[in-house]
C-alpha cells in the first residue's frame, strides 16, 4: 500500500474504533485549524479525542522529532475568533511497525507525556475490532467544550465529498471542486 492508502485505511479503522468501540455519535477527519485527521466526541461521557496519523518514521519525524512542538500544544482559534478550542485526548497512531519507535520518542521527551499512543494493524486475518489498538492512554489536556454543531458541519461537508466522488466515478462524469460538471455527458 502507498502511504495514502496506509492513511486512509487507518482512518476507516479509527472511525469503527470510535463508532462501535467508544460509542462516540460525532466523528470526522480534517477537523478544526489544526486539521486533526480524526476527531470524535462521546456526548456521554463528554470527551474529545483528536487523533494524528503517521504512517512512516519520516512522516513522525517531520511532525514530532524536527519541530519545537506539535500543533496540539496550541490553542487554537475557531475561525469565529471567539471558541477556544485545545483537544481533550490527543493520540498519534502509527502502524505496528512503528509502535516501538513511537513509544520510545514519547518516553523520551516530556513535551509528549500527556499523549497517548494508538497502533493499527494491516494483517488481513484481524476483524476492524482488532485493528486498533491503545498502547498508552492519553492523559486529559483540557476541559470539554460543544463542538458539536462544528463536527456536524464538517461531517456533512464529508458526505457531500464521498457522494460527489461516488456520483463521479459511478457515473462517469467530472465534477469540479464547485460542483460543475467538465466534460461530454
Amino acid at each position: 500500500m502507498t502511504r495514502k492508502q496506509q492513511t486512509e485505511f487507518i482512518k476507516m479503522c479509527l472511525f469503527y474504533y470510535f463508532r462501535i468501540s467508544r460509542q462516540c455519535k460525532y466523528i470526522c477527519s480534517e477537523f478544526g485549524k489544526g486539521n486533526a485527521d480524526i476527531f470524535a466526541e462521546n456526548e456521554k461521557s463528554k470527551k474529545q479525542y483528536e487523533v494524528e496519523i503517521k504512517v512512516s518514521k519520516s512522516d513522525f519525524n517531520a511532525e514530532f522529532v524536527n519541530k519545537k512542538c506539535h500543533s496540539s500544544f496550541k490553542i487554537l482559534k475557531h475561525s469565529e475568533g471567539c471558541d477556544i478550542y485545545k483537544n481533550m485526548y490527543f493520540y498519534v497512531c502509527v502502524p505496528e511497525e512503528l509502535k516501538e519507535y513511537t513509544k520510545k520518542i514519547f518516553s523520551s521527551d516530556k513535551r509528549f507525556s500527556n499523549y497517548g499512543i494508538l497502533t493499527c494493524d494491516f494483517n488481513g486475518k484481524t476483524t476492524f475490532k482488532e485493528k486498533i489498538k491503545i498502547i498508552k492512554i492519553a492523559k486529559k489536556q483540557s476541559e470539554y467544550k460543544d463542538l458539536k454543531e462544528k463536527i456536524i458541519s464538517r461531517m456533512s461537508s464529508e458526505i457531500f465529498c464521498v457522494r460527489k466522488q461516488y456520483v463521479s466515478e459511478f457515473c462517469g462524469i467530472k465534477i469540479n471542486s464547485i460542483g460543475e460538471i467538465r466534460g461530454e455527458q
